[in-house]
């Protein structure tokens, strides 16, 4: 058994509905595109999950929610693309899942987020994954005072975790909350 804690950020609208029903994954589209597959999204760093909240927040003129979560489940159920056999395993899997569309003569439309959307997706369902994670890097480094430098070349990661069934979702409360005791609850 394997546990996680985990940073889900979100917008007030949203937040009402994990606060009535808990977290809950919607159906799949085809034109999901989310990076790890469909599921639900946890950071391993609260300042992460915040940042998205922020910026979602803007967008939908909403206000930021991060909740924290402990994630659990058996090692066999999750799959850490951080592993170097992982992502062996999983181009061998694309290989094979590539082979089976041409056979069957189905084509996915879409970019290749899509695409990659769909195969983890696929690949989750095969082999009844629970958790899968990666480290994602910025595109860009920071300097001690927050500018932009490419001196340094060291850059931030952000470890994502996507809970495939909500079942692995553990302990859930809400810690920040701009419109509640100015922020942190």
């Amino acid at each position: 058994m394997k546990t996680y804690k985990g940073y889900h950020g979100t917008v007030s609208n949203y937040a009402k509905k994990i606060e009535t029903d808990g977290f809950k994954i919607k159906p799949s589209k085809p034109e999901d595109d989310h990076w790890l597959g469909h599921g639900i999204y946890f950071y391993e760093d609260y300042e992460d999950a915040r940042y998205w909240a922020e910026s979602k927040s803007k967008k939908k003129q909403q206000t930021p929610v991060v909740y924290k979560a402990t994630l659990e489940a058996n090692d066999e159920d999750i799959f850490d693309l951080d592993i170097k056999m992982n992502v062996i395993k999983l181009a061998e899997y694309e290989e094979e899942y590539s082979k089976f569309l041409k056979e069957m003569g189905i084509i996915i439309k879409g970019t290749d987020k899509q695409y990659r959307c769909t195969l983890l997706d696929s690949y989750k369902k095969e082999f009844a994954i629970m958790i899968i994670s990666y480290t994602f890097e910025n595109r860009w480094s920071w300097t001690e005072n927050n500018t932009k430098s490419n001196v340094i070349d060291i850059k931030f990661k952000k470890k994502q975790l996507c809970a495939t069934n909500s079942s692995v979702i553990k302990g859930m409360c809400k810690v920040f909350d701009s419109e509640e005791s100015g922020g942190i609850v």
